[in-house]
């Protein structure tokens, strides 16, 4: 099982990415690591939303996931990430105080034409 802040995972691409702050080897590294990280919020926004529609409440799972989401760039959440993320912690009344309270700042850093209607319904 992952501990601490330290989280790894691997896109189907066979990229490798690691959550520790680390510089990029070139300058179109940075680009990747945006898609990656953008990638990864939105996968794990799927997985949560599936965990909840299933009403399956796994503590050390969405754990996991809460460290992994707390070191992604605010630029990597979109609106729909974010309220799926939202509406599964709250589905599935998760004890996630800092992982609501940085999606929360992540949204008030996005324009408010980011969110539709559909989305502002579902935080």
């Amino acid at each position: 099982p992952m501990g601490g802040s330290f989280a790894k995972y691997s896109r189907p691409g066979g990229l490798v990415v690691s959550t520790q702050d680390e510089q990029p080897a070139s300058a179109i590294c940075p680009l990747l690591w945006v898609s990656a990280e953008a990638g990864t919020v939105k996968a794990t926004a799927v997985l949560a939303e599936a965990f909840s529609r299933a009403k399956v409440r796994d503590t050390p799972l969405f754990s996991v996931l809460s460290d992994v989401l707390l070191q992604m760039s605010p630029q990597a959440f979109s609106a729909w990430a974010l309220s799926v993320l939202l509406a599964a912690i709250a589905s599935l009344r998760l004890s996630a105080k800092p992982l609501t309270r940085s999606l929360a700042e992540v949204a008030m850093l996005m324009p408010p034409q980011s969110f539709s209607s559909v989305e502002v319904a579902s935080m």
